[in-house]
């Protein structure tokens, strides 16, 4: 039996970040992080995702991601605001050590890009990403 054999099974972060360091290190590719996570399928989140998009108020529905991912990481919360035409949005967790949050960092980014694009429609691109940690 293993974390993955039920979805809601919550992973302690200090473990993911084991799992990060460990993934990279074996594959031998910086980038396995980011090319894992560009399938990552708004359509599978279940019933939290359901709950997340059931709106059609994007301030809500990052307002609900940012409660939800409070839920499940102690310590992490995404936080955005709209300022003319452009929406500023930080992702925060303390859990991570400094060479992973990277890592963690394009994680909730892609899954960031997917929501903005699945709110604002396939031509949403990004102007500016800033990611933390040590590259």
């Amino acid at each position: 039996m293993t974390v993955f054999d039920n979805p809601m099974t919550l992973i302690p972060a200090k473990e993911m970040d084991r799992w990060f360091e460990r993934l990279i290190e074996q594959s031998k590719d910086p980038d396995v992080v980011l090319v894992a996570c560009s399938d990552i399928e708004l359509s599978k989140m279940g019933l939290l995702g359901r709950w997340i998009f059931s709106c059609n108020d994007l301030a809500l529905i990052i307002r609900r991601l940012s409660f939800g991912l409070g839920c499940l990481q102690s310590g992490a919360f995404f936080s955005g605001k709209k300022t003319r035409s452009f929406i500023k949005w930080t992702y925060t967790s303390k859990n991570f050590g400094p060479s992973t949050i990277v890592h963690e960092s394009i994680r909730m980014a892609i899954l960031m890009h997917k929501v903005l694009t699945f709110c604002l429609g396939k031509s949403f691109a990004p102007v500016k990403l800033r990611l933390p940690g040590r590259w």
